[in-house]
Protein backbone atom coordinates (compact mmCIF):
# COMPACT_ATOMS: atom_id res chain seq x y z
CA UNK A 1 0.00 0.00 0.00
CA UNK A 2 1.59 3.26 -1.37
CA UNK A 3 0.62 6.42 0.10
CA UNK A 4 1.54 10.02 -1.17
CA UNK A 5 1.12 13.14 1.02
CA UNK A 6 2.57 16.53 -0.06
CA UNK A 7 4.49 17.15 3.69
CA UNK A 8 5.76 14.40 5.13
CA UNK A 9 5.22 15.27 8.64
CA UNK A 10 1.60 14.52 7.78
CA UNK A 11 2.13 10.78 7.33
CA UNK A 12 0.40 8.97 10.32
CA UNK A 13 -3.09 11.42 9.88
CA UNK A 14 -2.55 9.72 6.03
CA UNK A 15 -1.87 6.07 7.36
CA UNK A 16 -4.01 5.28 10.32
CA UNK A 17 -7.49 5.90 8.88
CA UNK A 18 -6.65 3.13 5.91
CA UNK A 19 -4.99 0.46 8.29
CA UNK A 20 -6.54 0.56 11.70
CA UNK A 21 -5.76 -3.22 12.50
CA UNK A 22 -2.57 -3.13 10.98
CA UNK A 23 -2.96 -6.09 9.14
CA UNK A 24 -0.42 -7.19 6.93
CA UNK A 25 0.11 -5.00 4.33
CA UNK A 26 3.41 -3.44 3.96
CA UNK A 27 2.80 0.31 3.66
CA UNK A 28 5.49 3.08 2.14
CA UNK A 29 4.66 6.94 2.28
CA UNK A 30 6.59 9.16 -0.20
CA UNK A 31 6.03 12.72 -0.47
CA UNK A 32 4.06 14.31 -4.10
CA UNK A 33 2.97 17.54 -4.26
CA UNK A 34 0.51 18.29 -7.33
CA UNK A 35 1.40 21.49 -7.57
CA UNK A 36 4.73 20.85 -8.89
CA UNK A 37 5.31 18.85 -11.86
CA UNK A 38 8.79 17.78 -11.04
CA UNK A 39 7.59 16.73 -7.67
CA UNK A 40 4.86 14.66 -9.73
CA UNK A 41 7.73 12.92 -12.21
CA UNK A 42 10.22 12.35 -9.09
CA UNK A 43 7.33 10.35 -7.32
CA UNK A 44 6.62 8.32 -10.33
CA UNK A 45 10.37 7.54 -10.92
CA UNK A 46 10.14 6.59 -7.33
CA UNK A 47 7.00 4.74 -7.22
CA UNK A 48 8.72 3.08 -10.53
CA UNK A 49 11.97 1.91 -8.74
CA UNK A 50 10.11 0.29 -5.24
CA UNK A 51 6.54 -1.11 -6.91
CA UNK A 52 7.46 -3.03 -9.64
CA UNK A 53 3.35 -4.22 -10.03
CA UNK A 54 0.83 -1.64 -9.61
CA UNK A 55 -3.06 -2.81 -8.96
CA UNK A 56 -4.88 0.21 -8.71
CA UNK A 57 -4.24 4.15 -8.97
CA UNK A 58 -6.67 6.48 -6.85
CA UNK A 59 -6.00 10.01 -7.96
CA UNK A 60 -7.58 11.42 -4.78
CA UNK A 61 -6.65 14.96 -4.02
CA UNK A 62 -7.46 18.41 -5.22
CA UNK A 63 -7.78 22.10 -4.00
CA UNK A 64 -10.50 24.09 -3.81
CA UNK A 65 -10.05 28.12 -2.98
CA UNK A 66 -13.13 29.85 -2.25
CA UNK A 67 -11.33 32.99 -2.52
CA UNK A 68 -12.02 34.15 -6.25
CA UNK A 69 -10.65 37.48 -6.04
CA UNK A 70 -7.00 36.48 -5.87
CA UNK A 71 -5.32 33.92 -8.84
CA UNK A 72 -3.39 31.87 -7.21
CA UNK A 73 -0.47 29.35 -9.48
CA UNK A 74 1.37 26.42 -9.09
CA UNK A 75 5.31 25.81 -9.70
CA UNK A 76 5.08 25.93 -13.24
CA UNK A 77 3.19 28.55 -13.80
CA UNK A 78 -0.54 26.99 -14.43
CA UNK A 79 -3.39 28.66 -12.35
CA UNK A 80 -3.70 26.07 -8.89
CA UNK A 81 -7.21 24.70 -9.72
CA UNK A 82 -6.12 23.15 -13.18
CA UNK A 83 -2.41 22.21 -12.40
CA UNK A 84 -3.25 20.59 -9.03
CA UNK A 85 -7.23 19.10 -9.61
CA UNK A 86 -6.34 17.65 -13.37
CA UNK A 87 -2.36 18.54 -14.81
CA UNK A 88 -1.01 16.91 -11.87
CA UNK A 89 -2.94 13.86 -12.09
CA UNK A 90 -2.75 13.90 -15.75
CA UNK A 91 1.20 13.20 -15.50
CA UNK A 92 1.19 10.86 -12.58
CA UNK A 93 -1.00 8.46 -14.52
CA UNK A 94 0.33 8.70 -17.79
CA UNK A 95 4.25 8.56 -16.17
CA UNK A 96 2.71 5.21 -14.38
CA UNK A 97 0.84 4.00 -16.91
CA UNK A 98 3.13 1.46 -18.27
CA UNK A 99 3.68 0.19 -14.93
CA UNK A 100 -0.04 -0.39 -14.42
CA UNK A 101 -0.72 -1.94 -17.99
CA UNK A 102 1.86 -4.42 -17.58
CA UNK A 103 0.80 -5.63 -13.77
CA UNK A 104 -0.56 -9.71 -13.80
CA UNK A 105 -4.38 -9.93 -13.20
CA UNK A 106 -4.55 -6.04 -13.56
CA UNK A 107 -8.78 -5.17 -13.55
Amino acid sequence: MLFNVQHLKNTELCITPFNPCHFLLSQKVLELDLADLSSVRKFADQVKKECPKIHILINNAGVVMSDTTKKHYTVDGFELHMGVNHLGHFLLTMLLLDTIKNTPSLR
